[in-house]
């Protein structure tokens, strides 16, 4: 494992497969429109990171699974009070407006 000693035996704490991330395969898309505040997309990995260090091994998604650690459980909770899916990150504000900064009606 790439971490050191002292970590590894609180990392169990976030979850089991922490301990051998070495990767956290994330990746970010920002669209520029005219008049109007950028359009921006988050695509994340798994929340414990990947073992192998190519970014090409993993799959990413806008949202991640809400399995966690016991330790974890808490703050995902928190997250509640200002979405009934925290663990996504979503598409709906970057689909409120087209390239030309104008509003798109449902």
């Amino acid at each position: 494992s790439s971490v050191p000693m002292p970590l590894r035996g609180s990392l169990r704490l976030f979850g089991g497969g922490l301990g051998s991330a070495r990767l956290f395969p994330c990746a970010a898309f920002k669209a520029l429109r005219d008049g109007s505040p950028s359009g921006n997309l988050l695509f994340a990995g798994r929340k414990v990171g990947h073992a192998s260090t190519s970014f090409f091994d993993s799959h990413i998604a806008t949202c991640v699974t809400e399995k966690a650690s016991t330790f974890l459980k808490p703050f995902m909770a928190a997250f509640r009070k200002y979405s009934a899916y925290p663990t996504h990150m979503g598409l709906s504000d970057f689909a409120s407006a087209a390239t030309d900064g104008k509003k798109v009606v449902d």
